[in-house]
């Protein structure tokens, strides 16, 4: 770089000046200059067929990070050829992605300021959780998404997120772009939405409703295996929202939304016992404990089963909190290595937790009523007839 480049760059980044004003100082500072502009389409896209072509043989797999950019664009458009084919060959899919991502996870990759690494890391995980959904492979799904959770959790693309939703930009605008980035981003900001529900509820619920409503809207946006997943995914989260600010006669009517798109959806299971959790939890704020009681147990064997433990933990921690039984911290030590999204919307619960402990049980002695349970039960009396009700169709004879 130049003596001139460096002095221009260091007045664009100190004045802060509009792009267009900038671009004509672009031109001229990097006239004659060899402006790399990556692998073309064509080549990179033929790269990717001969590695995948290597996986499915059972070749050794081996990614040429001598040019990490044409590694990137070789690897972008694997990225790009495995969604295309998902759901024609998802099991081919899910065996490409899995073997490709466990070795750019083991392999170095230097001077990476954009993390374009993580960046294709989360991206062949979620074509390998997709895959795995329409095979109907329950768990393997659930450790794709805890995997790319974890990963968005602490990546760049998770400030894009983060900039884009706490902007001033309308709901609905914002949810609009998110759709125009595709799948992916959409995941994302449904994950970013979960996360952040405690914090902010109210803005959380706008949110997740405008991104619901724009979803609704492009019905042929997306492949229908994500079109409902995504549309059951944002009702539940909506729901969630309405019942953290206490409308929960709204919140049981978004969870009857979030249930009819997820049984029309790939491996309905899971989404469905999440939609139960969130009809517990319902019940658990009106006081309903017997029925709380009644039906936690097999939702925590569902969570087991299906590989939740996720889920499974937050299920005990609010069924202890809520009913003051004993919290076993033996079999929910996890809980504290699950990191911030796994336990988000509970730190005020597991404070109260860990400040009761006493050797490996914990007794919650947080009352099950009390001042807010009676004025709650004043004014939400029909969302209390409207929920018990729902919950005893839900749960069947």
């Amino acid at each position: 770089m130049t003596n001139q480049q460096t002095v221009l760059e260091a007045t664009i980044n100190a004045k802060g000046s509009e792009l267009l004003d900038l671009i004509s100082s672009w031109n001229t500072a990097a006239r004659g200059a060899e402006l790399g502009t990556g692998t073309a389409v064509d080549e990179a896209m033929s790269q990717a067929f001969n590695l995948r072509r290597r996986v499915e043989d059972g070749s050794p797999v081996k990614v040429d990070l001598s040019d990490q950019g044409q590694a990137a664009d070789i690897l972008h458009a694997l990225c790009r050829s495995l969604m295309d084919d998902c759901a024609g060959s998802p099991r081919s899919v899910l065996e490409v992605a899995s073997s490709v991502q466990d070795v750019l996870a083991a392999s170095p990759w230097v001077e990476d300021e954009l993390e374009e690494r993580e960046e294709l890391l989360c991206s062949l995980a979620f074509t390998a959780w997709r895959a795995a959904r329409l095979l109907g492979f329950s768990r393997e799904a659930q450790r794709w998404e805890s995997l790319y959770r974890r990963m968005f959790l602490h990546s760049l693309q998770w400030k894009v997120a983060e900039s884009l939703w706490l902007s001033k930009t309308p709901g609905d605008i914002a949810a609009e772009d998110t759709l125009a980035q595709g799948p992916e981003a959409l995941f994302q900001a449904l994950l970013y939405f979960e996360s952040e529900g405690e914090a902010a509820p109210q803005n959380i619920m706008k949110s997740a409703t405008a991104l619901y409503c724009s979803l609704r809207l492009k019905k042929h946006a997306l492949a229908p295996d994500f079109h409902s997943y995504f549309l059951g995914e944002s009702a539940r989260i909506v729901a969630g929202m309405l019942r953290m600010i206490g409308q929960l006669q709204k919140s049981e009517e978004w969870l009857k939304l979030a249930e009819a798109h997820f049984r029309d959806g790939a491996n309905a299971r899971p989404h469905l016992a999440r939609v139960t959790f969130g009809r517990l939890a319902l019940l658990n704020v009106l006081s309903r404990c017997k029925e709380v009681c009644q039906a936690a147990p097999e939702l925590d064997q569902t969570f087991a089963e299906l590989g939740m433990e996720e889920d499974r933990v937050k299920g005990r921690i609010h069924r202890g909190i809520g009913t003051g039984t004993d919290v076993d911290f033996r079999d929910s030590a996890c809980a504290l290595r699950l990191g911030p999204l796994a336990i988000g919307r509970y730190p005020t619960d597991l404070r109260k937790l860990r400040t009761r402990a006493h050797g490996p049980n914990a007794r919650c002695t947080t009352p099950s009523s009390g001042k807010a349970i009676h004025r709650a039960r004043r004014c939400q009396r029909n969302s209390l007839r409207v929920v018990s009700s729902s919950w005893e169709v839900a749960r069947g004879p």
